[in-house]
């Protein structure tokens, strides 16, 4: 997937927060980012884990992402975001390309 071929764990990871943050490729779908990420980030292979779908509808995640980050190009439509809990992560995707992955706040 992508033009990378370094995992999403080699991205950005930031130590005080414990997120990583991984920017998808231009022909890579939001939610193709989250399965990556979230694998990478867990030690676990995506076949292995729970589908996506259900935490969240993945056509409408890549929908409203990639409509959002078309729109206009308006400043506030690159800072637009999504939040779920995904494999016991919070995943946020933002329309800017970046996929952050942290552990799930307690409720």
């Amino acid at each position: 997937m992508g033009r990378h071929d370094d995992s999403p764990a080699d991205e950005l990871r930031n130590s005080r927060s414990n997120a990583t943050t991984y920017t998808r490729d231009p022909d890579e779908s939001p939610s193709e980012s989250v399965v990556r990420t979230v694998a990478a980030v867990t030690g676990t292979e995506p076949t292995r884990m729970d589908p996506l779908y259900e935490s969240i509808d993945p056509d409408a995640l890549d929908t409203v992402v990639e409509s959002t980050a078309t729109a206009a190009g308006t400043q506030s439509n690159t800072r637009s975001s999504v939040r779920f809990r995904y494999q016991g992560r919070t995943v946020t995707i933002h329309a800017d390309g970046r996929t952050v992955v942290s552990p799930a706040a307690a409720d």
